[in-house]
């Protein structure tokens, strides 16, 4: 992109960030002048950075669940400490299977 549609691609970044809809955004940039080819890539860009962001969030917490279940597994398998068992069994294994869930979400979305 040139120095114009990177001044551009800033400017729909703010925008969007602000929560604003991306017709308000496609307005604002026609009325400044902006090509409707040049708009569509800007925001395809975006779209594009948005997802890969989105994506790359859910894989972190679905790594972090699975490592939660699989400590859960283990320590309740080991039986390190008897009193803890039902903690480990019970509530590690449904932190990590909700966190995994959280990652699908923001993975498949």
């Amino acid at each position: 992109m040139n120095t114009l549609g990177d001044m551009h691609y800033n400017k729909v970044q703010h925008v969007f960030r602000k929560g604003v809809s991306e017709e308000d955004v496609v307005r604002e940039l026609l009325s400044s002048g902006v090509s409707e080819e040049e708009i569509q890539g800007i925001v395809a860009e975006w779209k594009k950075e948005k997802y890969a962001r989105q994506q790359k969030m859910g894989l972190m917490l679905l790594v972090a669940g699975s490592l939660a279940c699989f400590i859960s597994c283990v320590f309740t398998m080991l039986n390190i400490m008897p009193a803890l068992t039902n903690f480990f069994l019970y509530g590690m294994t449904s932190v990590g299977i909700m966190v995994v869930l959280g990652g699908l979400v923001m993975v498949f979305e």
